[in-house]
């Protein structure tokens, strides 16, 4: 799994070295505002280049949410310059960046770092409307900030305007796409917990002595739902006595919405790996 990270680091690195050239070509603006821009876009690179190098749920975050955009950019600048040989290079680079962060790998070595004591994180993977709804969001604050950069010096009210969306855009949308990431399946010593704040209004916490077994869900299965519902293979944990979980149930009713059950589905990003760390674990027969 370490070499994932690496590629990534050694991706993103490349981007400085091609990049910059691109940069300089491609950002119209003179004078205070070309520095500006220029300098802006090195410190997120710094950011997100630490980001890859020191791994965290934060860390995970910003990784996701700016290395497709910068993927997006090296395209855009890739076309409307004349440098093709470092346009070609730095999108391959950024897009090899995006593929990886993306990735269930890289996701569980970045929560992972972030685990306290003997516990093994799992990301999960999102429910399918809410991650419509989230690339939704990003896409069209993908565009705010690209053209609000690409206005950059424009003494218009236009430039302004376009400016202060692509700002509201990423003040509303940074919470959101980090809900993402904190939401995890969780070993340890004493059993199982599912961390899932976007799903749970109450964390769900199973005893080792409770679960029963957990295997790869079938499609007849009769266990609650506590993926959002999520698409993608799912895991079944059954328990030998009734549970209680409190799924979130909208402004309507914010204490959440309690149901008892006696099997429950999860969907992590690594079923297989999750399910090979339990039993490792002894947890399920």
């Amino acid at each position: 799994m370490q070499w994932i990270g690496l590629i990534a680091i050694i991706s993103w690195a490349l981007i400085a070295v091609t990049g910059w050239p691109l940069l300089r070509d491609g950002i119209t603006a003179d004078g205070a505002a070309g520095a500006a821009v220029r300098w802006s876009i090195a410190l997120i690179w710094g950011v997100t280049l630490f980001a890859l190098v020191i791994p965290s749920v934060m860390s995970l975050t910003i990784a996701r949410v700016i290395t497709p955009l910068a993927a997006t950019a090296a395209v855009i600048f890739w076309w409307t310059t004349s440098d093709t040989t470092n346009g070609a290079i730095t999108s391959a680079a950024a897009a090899t960046a995006a593929s990886i962060v993306g990735t269930g790998e890289f996701g569980q070595k970045s929560v992972q770092a972030s685990a306290y004591g003997d516990e093994q994180r799992f990301p999960l993977r999102a429910p399918s409307a809410f991650l419509v709804a989230s690339v939704i969001a990003w896409l069209l604050t993908a565009v705010a900030v690209i053209v609000a950069i690409g206005m950059l010096g424009d003494n218009n009210v236009v430039s302004t305007v376009v400016g202060l969306v692509a700002v509201a855009l990423v003040v509303l949308g940074a919470p959101r796409w980090h809900r993402l990431s904190r939401r995890w399946l969780v070993l340890v010593p004493a059993g199982v917990v599912v961390h899932d704040p976007l799903v749970l209004s109450e964390t769900a916490m199973w005893r080792r002595h409770h679960i029963a077994g957990a295997s790869l869900a079938t499609s007849d299965t009769s266990a609650a739902d506590l993926t959002g519902p999520a698409s993608g293979h799912l895991i079944e944990v059954r328990l030998s006595e009734t549970a209680t979980v409190v799924l979130t149930d909208g402004r309507a009713n914010p204490r959440g919405r309690a149901i008892h059950l006696t099997a429950g589905l999860i969907a992590p990003s690594r079923p297989g790996a999750a399910i090979a760390a339990m039993r490792q674990r002894g947890i399920g027969p």
